[in-house]
């Protein structure tokens, strides 16, 4: 699940430099009265936006909060589009426009490219229904360890632990006398599923499914063209 956050793009950055016009900045200067703290800095999450012909926008949500010299709290929220450094797992905004409405891949990456760190987007996601994977097959054969979805970072282990006991919370089951408690008790519903899952015939199709992710644990989710991500935007979603 995407989450609001620290970014770096945003790091050092007052407020009045998030607003354009001289007159916001007036009023909102009138308003604050140097009563900002910390919890006025900016905060940030990236998300794509899909347009027609399944073009997609890079954009940067920013939102803070701050009291008012009447001593209430003010919330003030923004948008803007990412054009210097793309977001993890985000195209460039170039490849966008060049391959907009043409159903072509994006360049591949170079060098260059790889050395800053960005990963770019293999192909359109969700709107056309015939997304295309980088097969896990084809890292078998390189001789070392590769993302399932290189568009995306790792998901690290805080998320992974999100995402289980997210599971956790949804399911029904008996817990055993001998286990320590429910927590424990589920957790070992939870190895048990696993190790029969394991025991399956390799499916050959399988593979992890998202349109976007969070930027802080890495957890994938889909997004809704109506509503943004999908579910509690507090939490990640396994």
């Amino acid at each position: 699940m995407l989450k609001l956050g620290s970014s770096l793009s945003v790091l050092g950055t007052k407020l009045e430099d998030l607003m354009p016009l001289a007159p916001d900045r007036a009023n909102f200067q009138k308003l604050a009265e140097g009563l900002l703290q910390d919890e006025a800095l900016p905060s940030a999450m990236h998300a794509t936006l899909r347009g027609r012909c399944s073009n997609l926008l890079q954009v940067e949500i920013l939102y803070a909060i701050f009291p008012g010299v009447d001593g209430a709290k003010r919330f003030l929220a923004g948008i803007r589009e990412v054009i210097d450094a793309p977001a993890p797992g985000l195209w460039g905004l170039d490849d966008q426009r060049r391959n907009q409405c043409q159903g072509e891949l994006p360049p591949s990456e170079s060098s260059s490219s790889q050395s800053s760190g960005w990963r770019k987007k293999k192909g359109h996601r969700g709107t056309p229904r015939a997304s295309i994977h980088q097969p896990l097959g084809a890292a078998h054969g390189g001789g070392q360890d590769t993302l399932a979805d290189k568009r995306f970072q790792e998901t690290n282990h805080v998320g992974k632990e999100l995402s289980v006991l997210h599971i956790m919370e949804y399911w029904n089951v008996k817990v055993s006398r001998s286990s320590c408690c429910a927590f424990h008790g589920y957790l070992r519903e939870v190895s048990l599923s696993c190790s029969i899952l394991a025991r399956r015939k390799c499916p050959a199709d399988w593979r992890p499914t998202g349109d976007a992710q969070c930027q802080e644990c890495g957890v994938l989710t889909d997004w809704l063209e109506e509503h943004g991500p999908e579910g509690d935007p507090g939490a990640a979603r396994g």
